[in-house]
C-alpha cells in the first residue's frame, strides 16, 4: 500500500513540476491568443482563488470545531453566520492560503500579488 501511495505522490511532483508557476493563466491564455484574453483569464483566476479560499474557510468552519472544541480559534460560538464563527473562518481560511502564493512574476513582466493587479505586457513581440 505505501508503494503504491509513494508512485501516486511520484505522478503528482512530476505534475507539479510541469505546472508553469511564472504567469501561469495568464501566460499561457496569451500565448494561444491575444493579451485581452489573458488579462480576463489572468482575473477569472484571481478572482476564481479568492472564491475558493472563502469556500474552503466555511467548509473548515463547518467541519472542524464540531470535531474538536480547540479548532475554534476565535470565540466560542461556531456558527458561521455568527461574528465569531465567521472571524473562525477567516483565521482557518488564512492556513489554506499560503505564502508562496502571496506574489508571482512572469518573465514578461506582468505580476499577480495577494491584491491580484494583473497587468498585461505592453506589446506581444516578447513572444
Amino acid at each position: 500500500m505505501l508503494i503504491g501511495q509513494l508512485l501516486v505522490a511520484a505522478c503528482f511532483a512530476e505534475l507539479a513540476a510541469r505546472y508553469p508557476i511564472s504567469g501561469a493563466i495568464y501566460q499561457w491564455s496569451t500565448r494561444l491568443s491575444n493579451l485581452t484574453f489573458g488579462w480576463f483569464a489572468g482575473w477569472i483566476m484571481v478572482i476564481g482563488q479568492i472564491v475558493v479560499v472563502a469556500a474552503a474557510a466555511l467548509a473548515l468552519q463547518m467541519v472542524l470545531p464540531p470535531i474538536w472544541s480547540g479548532f475554534q480559534l476565535v470565540g466560542t460560538d461556531p456558527a458561521p453566520l455568527s461574528s465569531s464563527g465567521a472571524a473562525n473562518a477567516a483565521v482557518l481560511g488564512r492556513s489554506c492560503w499560503s505564502s508562496p502564493r502571496s506574489s508571482t512574476c512572469s518573465t514578461t513582466g506582468s505580476c499577480r500579488s495577494s491584491t491580484g493587479s494583473v497587468s498585461p505586457p505592453k506589446s506581444s513581440a516578447a513572444y
